[in-house]
C-alpha cells in the first residue's frame, strides 16, 4: 500500500503519489500531529501551534476532496485510512472484488492536483470513461 516515503508539510501539493500517502495517515493527521519521518515505528510527531492551522487546513481539504468522490471517497478511505482489503470491501459493497482497486484508483487522480477539479466527480468519471472509448488517433 505505502512504502517508505515521507514528506514535510511544506512538501505537500496533492500529487498522485502523496494522496495515498495523506489517506494512510489521515488519522494522525486528524488528531493534530504529522506523520515522523520514522514510518516503520509508526510514531508521531508533534508540531509547534503554528503548524495547526495549515495542518487543520490540510485535513479539511482532504475530507472536502473524499467527499466530493461519494462512496469511492468512502472506499479510498476505508482502503488507506483503515487498512481494509479489497476483498473486505467488496464484501461490504457487494461487488467483486476487481472493482475495487479501479474506483480507488479514480479517486486518486481526482483528488490529485493543486486545485480542485471543475467537474464533479461524476462529471469527471463520465469524461474519463468517454476519452477512454473514443478511436485512438494514429
Amino acid at each position: 500500500m505505502i512504502d517508505d516515503t515521507w514528506w514535510e508539510l511544506r512538501e505537500i501539493r496533492f500529487t498522485r503519489a502523496q494522496i495515498p500517502w495523506l489517506l494512510t495517515y489521515l488519522e494522525i493527521l486528524r488528531n493534530g500531529a504529522w506523520p515522523s519521518a520514522k514510518i516503520a515505528s509508526r510514531s508521531m510527531q508533534q508540531h509547534s501551534n503554528g503548524y495547526f492551522v495549515p495542518l487543520s487546513l490540510l485535513v479539511a481539504e482532504i475530507e472536502t476532496r473524499l467527499e466530493l468522490c461519494g462512496s469511492d471517497g468512502g472506499i479510498a478511505e476505508l482502503y488507506y485510512t483503515y487498512r481494509k482489503s479489497e476483498s473486505d470491501i467488496a464484501r461490504i459493497l457487494n461487488c467483486k472484488a476487481s472493482e475495487v482497486i479501479p474506483r480507488i484508483e479514480n479517486v486518486i487522480r481526482y483528488m490529485a492536483g493543486w486545485r480542485r477539479k471543475r467537474r464533479t466527480y461524476r462529471e469527471w468519471l463520465q469524461h474519463k470513461r468517454g476519452q477512454n472509448s473514443s478511436p485512438s488517433v494514429k
